[in-house]
């Protein structure tokens, strides 16, 4: 029974970082906006920003290996209700609706509507 407990704690664990978090913000801006806020070594992150240029949307980027603005992403995520202790990247903010590594097609939909 203990094994099987330890088992399942192991893949709940294991799967907690593909599941995103999202939470609501006040809008930084009055109109439609996307903002990426990742590092230039991950890999998700740059996806996200190839997917958002071949759709022709504009964004911006925000570097978190910058500290003023990964305090500034912080903030947000806290006000968010989101966790700061452990995130995956890129953390996109589509006009007030914070996620932590959404899907490309789902960002593009968010911000379409």
């Amino acid at each position: 029974m203990n094994k099987l407990i330890a088992l399942a704690a192991l893949l709940l664990l294991g799967l907690q970082p593909a599941l995103a978090q999202q939470g609501s913000i006040e809008p930084e801006f009055d109109k439609p906006y996307i903002s990426v806020y990742g590092t230039d070594t991950c890999w998700y992150t740059q996806r996200m920003i190839t997917d958002l240029k071949k759709a022709n949307i504009a964004f911006n980027y925000n570097n978190l290996e910058d500290t003023a603005t990964a305090s500034k992403l912080h903030g947000k995520m806290y006000a968010a209700g989101i966790s700061t202790k452990r995130y995956n990247l890129p953390v996109v903010d589509v006009s007030g609706t914070l996620t932590v590594r959404p899907e490309s097609a789902e960002v593009i939909r968010q911000f379409e509507q």
